[in-house]
């Protein structure tokens, strides 16, 4: 990293047509639907902070819904321009993603349905902020371990934080997910204890 300058040569736009013309070689052609992009900094006691990489997320599409798992990560060089690292994930069997691809239950019912586990499971959180449903394939590895070949459910992935994710050294966003059709709440990772 030394002789790299503080801030990033190339643009996010232009990592960003990088990234996206790098997968489309990739992908073959497949659906895929960008779902997040930041940028990093690097930084080490011998170099300070210095220009980083951008990242880049691509979800698999399948009947036009996100999978949860598969899809590609592209890092592209600030400087440089250059894809730097590049990973994909592919193992969800399109024939398990039978559900109506409409949901039954609402964004704003999954995240009412949050609420109510959190409240039954931990009591009242301080600052609770539900932010986000964002409707998916519930395609995660250790989920399908336990599943084996049952359908893959649609759910809504629900976002939330509260006082205590806030006041972390790292914040960020626990998350549920919930059944689209049925309501449930399959998973919840919130831990009060994290520090």
């Amino acid at each position: 990293m030394m002789g790299r300058p503080a801030e990033p040569l190339v643009s996010m736009a232009d990592a960003r047509e990088t990234a996206r013309a790098y997968v489309d070689e990739k992908s073959g052609g497949a659906d895929l639907e960008r779902t997040s992009e930041h940028y990093n900094t690097f930084s080490s006691a011998l170099t300070g902070t210095v220009a980083g990489r951008y990242s880049f997320n691509y979800a698999r599409l399948i009947r036009g819904v996100p999978c949860l798992s598969d899809g590609f990560h592209i890092s592209v060089d600030a400087v440089t321009g250059k894809v730097c690292g590049y990973s994909k994930w592919w193992k969800t069997d399109e024939d398990l993603c039978t559900a109506e691809t409409a949901p039954s239950v609402s964004g704003d019912d999954a995240k009412d349905a949050v609420r109510a586990y959190l409240k039954e499971t931990w009591g009242d959180l301080p600052g609770l902020d539900v932010h986000t449903a964002d409707l998916m394939w519930y395609d995660s590895p250790s989920f399908m371990k336990i599943r084996g070949t049952d359908p893959i459910p649609l759910v809504w992935e629900v976002c939330f934080d509260d006082d205590h994710y806030r006041s972390l050294t790292y914040p960020g966003d626990a998350n549920a997910f919930v059944d689209a059709h049925t309501g449930e709440v399959l998973l919840c990772s919130y831990h009060p204890d994290a520090a």
